[in-house]
């Protein structure tokens, strides 16, 4: 709370805590069965694996028939 006044006073301020609830802990997720941690990602990481070794062997096979036909 915020005053503004010109004149010098003194206030008090009374108040009454409201009553705690217990929050309860979040369960937690079952890993018995997985070491892995799910981060809800499933992009399918040997088939972009796969594209970068055909992307690099593309890219020399042109470059060496390049050469070739010079």
């Amino acid at each position: 709370m915020t005053f503004e006044t010109d004149q010098f006073s003194t206030y008090a301020l009374a108040y009454t805590d409201a009553p705690e609830t217990k929050v309860e802990a979040p369960e937690k997720p079952d890993t018995s069965n997985n070491n892995a941690i799910s981060t809800g990602d499933k992009i399918n990481i040997g088939l972009i694996v796969m594209l970068m070794i055909d992307s690099v062997m593309a890219a020399l096979y042109l470059t060496l028939r390049r050469r070739m036909i010079k």
